[in-house]
């Protein structure tokens, strides 16, 4: 699915201390003596002892790594979660499976949660490796290891199985994969053909997948592992050959296979050539260039005038298939002003304010692709905002100075003026502070910092920041805006209680599901799903659901659940709402519950964030 691949942006300044002191955990001092633990000796992965039950009173050392076994069943997924104070040392964890990383877990919050999934028939011994970050000071942390074992749902074989690899022919659909069953097929492809495969996940499939075209000698032509769809491409240069397409899964995935093969599709010259060199590059005009061609022997070149007060804005779309292409801005010595070359969706964006907003600029944008790409520019040029200086929060510019942190507006922020803002936490809370803008101009950060200058959070791109406070007092702490243009904005925090819930409890599973098509302002905690009884969907209705939420201070997924607990439709992606759709094939009616989870790995601290619901049945 477009899985939750997310990397946690919270700040992590915690730090991994790994010595083995069994103090417990509650009433650990601030710098707690290290010495060997009753379990000792198990520092090296070549000698890990079995994880005790109760895992509980473990501590780990700077040099004094701890390795425990985990016995995992056929057909099982084990969740491994370490709990520990992050201030006394912070802890990440991983995961070895006959001596393979298999899973890591490094947020920098009390908890570290991974798990794994064991697709054989037979049992698995895995071995969870805890250590210290290397970047905090403290020389040993204490912690609990508590241990869930969970039943893998049926991942049959498909109507293709057979010894891999297949000749790939025609558009395959419901295809299975899972981590003990990769698919793999073959494909021929003639001299100067391109190949292209394009992969679709099913919308009820739990894991992710990576798709990889290698040549017959194994080498790597082009991989894709950003879901749900998976479109991967290749030009063959020379005589023909057998590509082969292979497909690995996380856990158990149901995908369709569309294989196509193009017959010499060429690299022409497009209308703006010659244009390789900055003598011969023509103005790039406003708006949008299509049917433009680059190649690894073919950069492509275009002149740029900025005037003064504006900021360049270029953005490059291809299909996302043939070609990585690189997108650039120069100055007019040719020095590379900015690159930007992640165009894995089949968009590579970027925009540029001169340092002087009063001078006028002229430079060159290049393309560069090591192979043949087909693609548009949007050239775009937008006036800066006057800044309002000094705002109403002046003055602010140091640490301490500025005003306590509320819903602000007609703020603004200039080039080396950082603004501060005083940020009060209650106790058991985390606060996350969104920037709010257009999101075009000043390339703003934020940085939360305690009274000591530790950084607790930091966000490089000015979207938002959040930090919990475990401690039983209340905390103050500083939040500084900085922004490298005229930057006019406005800041929402957002606080929530860790062991807070809304009034509609108990409704943690199917059986108590609360009846309910809509809601505002409800809340869920790591733990304590929530789940809403929408209805009898019939049979050929359409039961849809959405949730709103605010990703950065938790990400939501939601579930479609027959009343059985079977998963009917998901939305799992890693924005601020989610979407799940499902049509009931028969041969009865259904009644359906949404459930609203967190996503197990999303931060491990202070789980807990603010949600609305809506959804809806449409009969056939």
């Amino acid at each position: 699915t477009a899985a939750d691949t997310h990397a946690d942006t919270d700040s992590a300044t915690g730090a991994d201390t790994d010595s083995d002191t069994d103090a417990d955990t509650d009433t650990a001092p601030i710098q707690p003596a290290c010495s060997e633990d009753p379990f000792e000796d198990n520092d090296t992965l070549d000698g890990p002892l079995p994880l005790p039950d109760p895992a509980v009173d473990l501590a780990v050392g700077r040099d004094d790594d701890d390795f425990w076994t985990v016995d995992v069943g056929p057909w099982e997924r084990v969740t491994l979660t370490a709990l520990h104070p992050v201030a006394l040392g912070d802890i990440d964890l991983d995961l070895y499976v006959e001596g393979q990383l298999v899973g890591s877990a490094a947020t920098g919050f009390d908890d570290e949660t991974l798990s794994w999934a064991n697709f054989r028939d037979s049992p698995v011994q895995a071995t969870l490796h805890v250590h210290l970050w290397d970047w905090f000071p403290p020389p040993c942390s204490m912690y609990d290891v508590a241990v869930e074992h969970d039943p893998l749902p049926d991942c049959p074989p498909d109507a293709v199985e057979q010894p891999d690899p297949i000749p790939l022919v025609g558009p395959l659909t419901s295809l299975n994969a899972h981590p003990a069953n990769p698919d793999t097929y073959t494909l021929p492809v003639g001299p100067d053909d391109a190949v292209r495969v394009t992969i679709t996940e099913e919308a009820t499939t739990v894991g992710d997948l990576r798709v990889t075209l290698l040549d017959s000698d194994g080498n790597v032509l082009a991989a894709d592992n950003l879901g749900p769809v998976y479109p991967l491409g290749w030009v063959n240069p020379g005589e023909l050959t057998s590509v082969e397409v292979r497909v690995e899964a996380t856990d158990c995935v149901t995908y369709d296979l569309l294989p196509e093969v193009l017959v010499n599709p060429g690299c022409p010259d497009d209308a703006t050539e010659p244009n390789g060199t900055a003598a011969t590059a023509p103005p790039l005009a406003l708006g949008t260039t299509s049917g433009l061609n680059a190649d690894g022997d073919d950069d492509d070149l275009f002149v740029v005038q900025l005037a003064p007060g504006a900021q360049i804005q270029v953005t490059l779309t291809t299909d996302g298939v043939f070609g990585q292409p690189v997108l650039e801005l120069l100055d007019s010595a040719g020095t590379v002003l900015l690159a930007n070359d992640d165009g894995s969706d089949g968009t590579t964006r970027i925009a540029w304010t001169h340092p002087d907003p009063t001078q006028a600029f002229e430079g060159l944008v290049r393309v560069r692709s090591a192979t043949c790409v087909t693609y548009a520019l949007t050239h775009a040029q937008v006036a800066l905002p006057t800044c309002v200086d000094p705002d109403p929060a002046e003055p602010n510019d140091t640490p301490g100075s500025g005003p306590p942190l509320a819903e602000l507006t007609a703020l603004s922020a200039t080039v080396g003026d950082a603004d501060h803002f005083q940020v009060t936490v209650p106790p058991e809370s985390a606060v996350t502070v969104s920037l709010l803008s257009d999101g075009v101009f000043g390339d703003p950060s934020l940085e939360l910092t305690d009274t000591s200058g530790l950084r607790l959070a930091f966000d490089p791109d000015g979207g938002a920041v959040r930090a919990h406070n475990p401690a039983t007092t209340e905390a103050v702490w500083d939040l500084a805006v900085t922004s490298q243009a005229c930057l006019a904005y406005g800041l929402s925090p957002l606080v929530v209680g860790c062991a807070s819930d809304d009034p509609d409890e108990p409704n943690d599973t199917v059986a108590t599901a609360w009846p309910a098509t809509t809601g505002t302002d409800r809340q869920v905690r790591d733990g304590s799903d929530d789940h809403w009884a929408l209805g009898s969907v019939s049979v050929g209705a359409t039961v849809e659901a959405d949730a709103t939420f605010l990703q950065a201070a938790g990400d939501l997924d939601i579930e479609l659940l027959a009343a059985d607990g079977t998963v009917l439709a998901q939305g799992a992606t890693v924005t601020d709402d989610e979407h799940a759709t499902w049509t009931n094939p028969g041969p009865d009616p259904v009644d359906v519950v949404l459930r609203v989870l967190h996503w197990p790995t999303f931060g491990a601290t202070c789980r807990n964030n603010r949600y609305g619901f809506d959804s809806r049945i449409l009969e056939p």
